[in-house]
């Protein structure tokens, strides 16, 4: 194998491929990238089990075909560091030779047949969204998956295909975010994958590599992984096991009480008043009125705080607490744009979950927490 390649393309297509490349493993193999050349392209390939990536770069001088596999911190730390516009590698029995310019090296390269097998792109049960949909809606809902280890299926982002609609829904347990968008073709029946929040973040990575992130990506869903396609690269992750929350039920249906919210002013105060919450009083109460909405929080060594803004009730006056951690999460996740330049905080009573719409495509609801008087 030997290849020229332009040295930033080569680093940039490194940075992509390695964020799947764990930092420890019993299995030194995925340490590794695997490098193949043929066809006139440089596929780079990596994986840690659960995710795993191929990367093809076009645009290289592929003077010899092969393939090798090598360390990945070591091959992107050189690219990284190299000072000339060009980087040449070239495969010289068990080492790789690395050059940039004045600066070169060689790397002991593994054993190909121990690199795992990474799946090819179906065309089977394909639907096709643009890039900045997925990131969109991605960013709704990844933040509110959980987190602890051991939580299974809510360990991830589940992903519904159904009625023409593509929909993601992820909770913790105390919040939970749900979004969805049209599909003006989709497969018959529903389907659904619950992704791992490592592959959902790895395909935002991936839209974000694209030359034009508006443009078409594709999504295959399977059995036991979902693949997804942008451009030049290739995502594969495994599907969770177990069975999502029924999620329908969750989500409050009619809450009497509405208030449409500023989402820039709520959130300035909301910042403002949490200040004064600590680990132990981690909550903001919120006193809905007529025409206002006051906020307010206390905790041992950090005093009181309190602000308010105007709003627009519908409903009774009522007065609930939140975390204020999870108000914020959503209403950064929305967004800015003419349909979230204000939200819906609809509600029933202190004891009952909120509902927050941003829009007709996102909603999340939150559970409230004990507040003392």
């Amino acid at each position: 194998m030997e290849v020229v390649c332009e040295r930033q393309r080569l680093r940039q297509t490194l940075g992509l491929v390695s964020h799947v490349v764990p930092s420890k493993t019993t299995k030194p193999v995925l340490q590794h990238f695997r490098l193949r050349a043929e066809a006139g392209a440089l596929t780079i390939e990596a994986t840690d089990l659960e995710v795993a990536v191929r990367q093809r770069m076009d645009a290289v001088r592929i003077r010899k075909d092969g393939v090798c596999t090598v360390l990945a911190r070591t091959l992107s730390d050189f690219v990284r560091d190299g000072e000339s516009e060009e980087v040449s590698l070239r495969l010289d029995g068990t080492n790789l030779a690395v050059a940039s310019g004045r600066d070169s090296g060689v790397l002991p390269t593994g054993d190909v047949d121990e690199f795992p097998t990474i799946p090819r792109f179906g065309e089977g049960e394909a639907i096709e969204i643009a890039g900045t949909a997925w990131s969109r809606m991605a960013g709704r809902t990844v933040f509110a998956a959980a987190r602890e280890a051991g939580r299974y299926a809510i360990n991830g982002v589940l992903v519904e295909v159904s009625g023409e609609q593509l929909k993601l829904v992820a909770t913790d347990g105390r919040r939970l975010a749900l979004t969805f968008i049209p599909l003006p073709q989709a497969p018959a029946g529903r389907r659904t994958a619950i992704v791992p929040i490592r592959g959902v973040e790895q395909f935002r990575r991936a839209v974000d590599a694209m030359g034009d992130p508006s443009s078409p990506v594709t999504l295959a869903l399977g059995e036991r992984e979902f693949a997804f396609r942008a451009e030049a690269t290739e995502v594969f992750s495994r599907v969770l096991e177990g069975e999502f929350p029924r999620y329908e039920g969750v989500v409050p249906k009619d809450p009497p009480n509405a208030a449409e919210v500023d989402r820039q002013v709520f959130l300035q105060r909301l910042r403002c008043v949490a200040n004064f919450t600590s680990e132990e009083a981690r909550g903001v109460r919120l006193e809905f009125g007529e025409k206002n909405l006051r906020f307010s929080a206390k905790s041992a060594g950090r005093g009181e705080g309190k602000s308010e803004m105007e709003v627009v009730l519908r409903g009774r006056p009522t007065e609930v607490a939140f975390n204020p951690d999870y108000l914020r999460d959503a209403v950064e996740a929305a967004g800015a744009g003419e349909e979230t330049n204000t939200f819906r905080f609809e509600f029933t009573d202190r004891n009952s979950p909120g509902k927050l719409l941003f829009g007709e495509d996102f909603c999340y609801v939150v559970m409230p927490i004990a507040q003392e008087a």
